[in-house]
């Protein structure tokens, strides 16, 4: 059996976050680059990780959730840190629940324009 050290253990996580933040960039590129293409790749890299990171600590489980938050916050560099978001996130027990009731609340709103 192969033991390792905290510090491999967390070496390992690092790179999983790394590569899926990656994945996630690479697509919004892919399919946006026009709107993002007043920031560098380094730059919306180092945001959507942190923010990645932010997720994960607040206990967001639903990859399509998380894969949802992070194209928000590519396309607008203040939505992980405004205000009435982060007061959103923080309102109830579960910051994923909450998220999910905004994009839910949206998506009712889009419907009643149309």
């Amino acid at each position: 059996m192969i033991k390792l050290s905290k510090e491999q253990v967390a070496k390992f996580i690092d790179a999983e976050d790394e590569a899926y933040v990656t994945q996630i960039r690479q697509r919004i590129l892919a399919e946006h680059s026009e709107s993002v293409e007043n920031e560098s790749e380094h730059s919306l890299h180092k945001r959507l990780k942190k923010t990645y990171l932010d997720l994960i600590v607040m206990r967001f489980k639903d990859e399509a959730l998380i894969r949802s938050y992070l194209y928000f916050v590519a396309f607008n560099r203040d939505f992980h840190g405004s205000s009435e978001i982060q007061n959103m996130l923080n309102a109830g027990d579960s910051p994923e629940q909450q998220y999910r009731d905004y994009l839910q609340v949206m998506e009712n709103l889009l419907n009643r324009r149309n």
